[in-house]
């Protein structure tokens, strides 16, 4: 299966940094993006964790690394990843994929 996933809420933030986001590679704009996953990834825990794994990679690679930048870009980065997942948790329409974001948000 495939699905486009946005990033409008997390790209607001990025444009309310101004400067400190120059170097930052993604544009303010919302982006959007195509993820495929297998629809067994979404029937246990162990296939949506590693669902989520991969979204927060994918995700990470439009918001921008947080390798090498300022205190600021870094936090923006992970505002970015972390809005841009909560966002589209629900767009996979499974509650295992659900509970395993919440477990890993939980820590």
């Amino acid at each position: 299966m495939n699905l486009i996933l946005s990033a409008a809420i997390a790209s607001i933030a990025l444009a309310a940094a101004g400067p400190a986001a120059a170097e930052t590679p993604k544009p303010a704009d919302a982006f959007a993006f195509h993820f495929t996953y297998a629809p067994s990834e979404l029937s246990t825990q162990a296939g949506a964790q590693k669902l989520l794994v991969r979204l927060e990679s994918k995700v990470r690679a439009y918001c921008g690394s947080a390798t090498s930048k300022s205190v600021e870009e870094r936090r923006l980065v992970a505002t970015c990843v972390d809005a841009t997942m909560k966002a589209n948790i629900g767009s996979f329409g499974s509650s295992t994929v659900a509970e395993a974001f919440q477990s890993r948000a939980a820590g």
